[in-house]
Parts: C-alpha cells; sequence; structure tokens
C-alpha cells in the first residue's frame, strides 16, 4: 500500500497568523502543499547548512466531541448525520431525512456518499431560525486528501469540526496529531500529519465510534475529501441594530404584527 505524506508548508508564519485567513476562506489553499511521499531528511545536516528541527506528536483535538448516530446504516446517510451535527448547535432546522432527499430525490440507502456538488445543492442555501432570524449554510469542498493543513489544525484548534469522507462513508473529523518542522535558515514551518482522529456516526457500539486514519498504516488515496459546513448570518450587524430594514422585517415570530381580522362576511337581504 503506497504511503502518503500530508503535509503544510507556512513560510514565516504559524498558527497564530492562520488565524486571520476568513471562515468562508476555510478549506482553501494559502501558502499550503500536498505532498504525495514522505518527508524524508537527511540525518546529519552538513556545515553551513539550515538544520531541521522537528517536534513530533503534537495534538489538537475537539473536547468532547460526538456526532449523531445515522438513522439508517448505509453510507449516503453517515454526511447528513455529520452535517445535522454540525449545524444543530446553532439551531438550523435541516434533519437528516431533508439532507438525503434533497442530496438524493428520496430517503434512500446507498453504499457512496453523494457527490460533492449533490451535497452542496442540498446544503447552500438560506434557512430561518424559529426566532426569525435568516442564516446562511455554506459548504467549502477539497476533493481526495486533505490539501490545506494549516486550516484544519486551525479548525481544531477553535473546536470547528470538519466532515472527512473516506472510502465513501463521512465521519466528523475531531482532532489531529501531527508533527512540526522548523528550518533554521528562514523560519519557516513544515506541519506533517500523523493521525487523522474521527467519530463513526454508524458504529454498531459506542466504543467503536472512535476511529483513526493513520498516515503510516492507510492509504491517503482512499480519502475522498474533506467538507466545511459554516452557518453565516444573514445580516449580523442588523442584529445589532433592530431599527435597520432587517430588524423591522425578521422579528421573532412573537414580535412581528399580526394581520388584522378579516371582516365579518356581509348579509345580502
Amino acid at each position: 500500500m503506497r504511503r502518503a505524506a500530508l503535509v503544510a508548508i507556512l513560510f514565516g508564519v504559524g498558527l497564530t497568523a492562520s488565524a486571520q485567513v476568513a471562515p468562508a476562506l476555510a478549506l482553501f489553499p494559502v501558502v499550503v502543499k500536498f505532498i504525495g511521499m514522505i518527508f524524508h531528511r537527511t540525518p546529519s545536516t552538513p556545515s553551513g547548512q539550515p538544520t531541521v528541527t522537528e517536534t513530533p506528536g503534537l495534538t489538537l483535538e475537539i473536547t468532547d466531541a460526538s456526532v449523531h448516530a445515522a438513522k439508517q446504516s448505509c453510507a449516503n446517510w453517515t454526511w447528513a448525520a455529520a452535517v445535522e451535527t454540525m449545524v444543530a448547535p446553532e439551531g438550523v432546522p435541516v434533519t437528516q431525512d431533508d439532507l438525503v432527499t434533497r442530496a438524493e430525490g428520496g430517503s434512500v440507502c446507498k453504499d457512496q456518499s453523494p457527490n460533492f456538488e449533490r451535497m452542496t445543492h442540498a446544503l447552500d442555501g438560506n434557512f430561518y431560525l424559529e426566532d426569525g432570524h435568516k442564516v446562511h449554510l455554506e459548504t467549502r469542498n477539497v476533493t481526495g486528501a486533505p490539501t490545506v493543513i494549516d486550516d484544519i489544525l486551525m479548525s481544531m484548534k477553535t473546536q470547528h469540526p470538519l466532515i472527512l469522507f473516506w472510502k465513501g462513508r463521512a465521519y466528523l473529523l475531531k482532532g489531529v496529531v501531527y508533527s512540526e518542522f522548523l528550518i533554521s535558515s528562514n523560519g519557516a514551518k513544515v506541519f506533517e500529519i500523523d493521525e487523522l482522529k474521527l467519530v463513526d456516526p454508524i458504529a454498531s457500539k459506542p466504543e467503536e465510534r472512535e476511529v483513526s486514519f493513520v498516515r503510516d498504516r492507510d492509504d491517503a488515496n482512499e480519502i475522498n475529501g474533506v467538507m466545511d459546513v459554516r452557518v453565516v448570518p444573514e445580516d449580523s450587524q442588523s442584529w445589532l441594530h433592530p431599527e435597520t430594514e432587517y430588524g423591522k422585517n425578521h422579528r421573532s415570530p412573537a414580535e412581528r404584527p399580526q394581520p388584522g381580522l378579516a371582516p365579518p362576511p356581509r348579509t345580502i337581504n
């Protein structure tokens, strides 16, 4: 089985600088490369050459991460369960049944997740919360093995889960184990991911829920892609200023003016 490395190169910046990237740009390249081979280092450094300092075994993990159980033990329900998990804290009214029906044209069971085009079509759009506020669901996808390692690290650092598609099934990505390499000549940092910690929505037993993709054991070619799902307020400033037109038209149901009663029917003698 061919081994592959997941590597990110950040020239002169670390995770703090990555935090300046807007959430909508998550999973899109900044200064990152995916290298389809093991990162080789010579055992000794010739005189006058830059040194590489390795810090292995670094971990970023979302505290107490869990995923909603898939309502059907089918691969195409795993992504719906993962999405439902990600948007539920924001109060977005979407269910697994809704998502599968939108993506597949019906409540069907398949051994592969839908393609990214179908999933994006099912997800992207506006939704009204119970309090009347309007939000926008926005997805970002990367096909194949992860290409933006710094954004993955930042998502874990900010406790924001992602969805990893592996062998046709979706898993909630809840943590990473990685190594950092610091190049002395210019301060460049290289992040090499060694393990992706996942939660399986259709594991039959609770103790089988947590699984891992290990770089030196598993095949990166079997990773189908990564998805990020963001809940974006339609007009966050207007939420703070209800005197705006948005605030007038998007009050909670209890605050909205009720239409007047229809006049009683006329009696014709």
